[in-house]
């Protein structure tokens, strides 16, 4: 079964293209398809020059776990450990400590200086601003409806084996889905998934069925202005790690029928509800 937003990367590593492009009904020119990936690539260097380089963020967090170690271990023990006996027992555990906190504050406050110069840049903000004025006019020519939410939706390349899909990603990639948020919305009898540049259309009647997947999966970023352990996300114990990467217990998968082929599209479980009233179709076990 495809999945709507599987990207087969087999024989292409380059390949970008859906495999349910052929559900897409609408897009932009390509020069405002060009303007807005600039745009996008522009603020995307801007934050990769306002984080520490991925060997120093693993320093930081291993000193971090060092510490954390310790700290809890002499917490377990601290009627009957003495930091002098530490010490005099194996001083290198001692110095090991204290190399990790000085690393762990150094980084932290570097890691401050880098995001508050690139942030303060004008150029940035000019950006920014050509960025959203190119949203709007996306949005217009797509007819994007104004009430349209946006939600995740899950998306991943992969390599076929054996007639199997195996997920396959870059090197050090440490999520397995990619989610970004479309904006949602009902359009003559269609439930629509429109992005910046392209509109997909699925017939009501063409969904089958939701299914939910009990399964634990990983998402490369969280979208959401509320964190993800905030009242309202909370009972998705959605968790995140040292790698900026953020967990999910549940899953839901629309399968949708075209021509006699069956496709597949994964959502989070802290998104369905909105599909399950755009649709109406309750999701299955």
């Amino acid at each position: 079964m495809k999945n709507i937003f599987g990207i087969n990367v087999t024989e292409n590593r380059k390949n970008t293209e859906f495999d349910g492009a052929e559900f897409i009904t609408k897009r932009v020119s390509e020069t405002r398809e060009t303007k807005i990936n600039d745009a996008m690539s522009g603020i995307k260097k801007f934050a990769k020059k306002a984080s520490l380089p991925v060997w120093l963020t693993v320093v930081k967090y291993t000193a971090a776990a060092v510490i954390f170690i310790s700290v809890i271990s002499c917490l377990v023990r601290i009627d009957k450990i003495r930091l002098s006996a530490v010490y005099e027992t194996v001083p290198a555990l001692v110095y090991a400590n204290a190399i990790s906190l000085i690393l762990f504050v150094i980084l932290v406050i570097v890691g401050y200086i880098k995001r508050k110069s690139v942030y303060r840049r004008d150029d940035l903000t000019v950006l920014i601003q050509d960025a959203r004025c190119e949203a709007a006019v996306s949005r217009r020519e797509l007819e994007i409806p104004g009430n349209s939410v946006e939600i995740d939706v899950m998306m991943f390349r992969y390599k076929e084996k054996q007639g199997r899909m195996k997920i396959s990603n870059p090197f050090l990639t440490y999520y397995k889905y990619t989610n970004f948020s479309p904006y949602v919305f009902l359009r003559d009898d269609c439930l629509c998934f429109a992005t910046l540049a392209m509109v997909m259309s699925f017939p009501l009647d063409s969904i089958k069925k939701i299914r939910k997947i009990n399964k634990e999966a990983s998402l490369s970023s969280w979208n959401k202005d509320e964190s993800c352990d905030s009242k309202k996300y909370k009972k998705y114990k959605i968790k995140a790690n040292s790698y900026g990467v953020f967990k999910i217990k549940e899953f839901y998968a629309l399968t949708i029928e075209k021509d006699g082929e069956k496709y597949e599209l994964f959502i989070p479980g802290y998104d369905i509800n909105s599909i399950v009233g755009l649709t109406c179709i309750k999701p299955v076990e």
